[in-house]
């Protein structure tokens, strides 16, 4: 879900770029995470946060769900959700 929308936002700006880029972020170990068992948070989050887009749901239930920190760039919204959630996040 996070990778297609990272996509579609580079995408935007230069589509061979975007490729690039996300073949980059797998290189360094970024990879899809199968969302069959995150799907129920996501959709809890995204009812109590309604800023939140489904994409930022996805993405904090992943983090809870992996135990991981979510990276944020400038998402008070989703800073909000993961810090009342007690999901690990940075701020980047």
């Amino acid at each position: 879900m996070n990778l297609a929308e990272l996509g579609c936002v580079l995408a935007r700006r230069n589509a061979a770029r975007a490729v690039a880029s996300i073949e980059q972020l797998q290189r360094d170990g970024v990879v899809p995470w199968p969302c069959e068992g995150s799907w129920q948070e996501a959709a809890r989050l995204r009812a109590r946060f309604p800023r939140l887009s489904l994409a930022d749901a996805f993405a904090a239930a992943t983090a809870r769900e992996t135990k991981g920190t979510l990276l944020v760039l400038l998402d008070e919204g989703l800073l909000e959700a993961c810090r009342a959630e007690r999901i690990g996040v940075r701020e980047v």
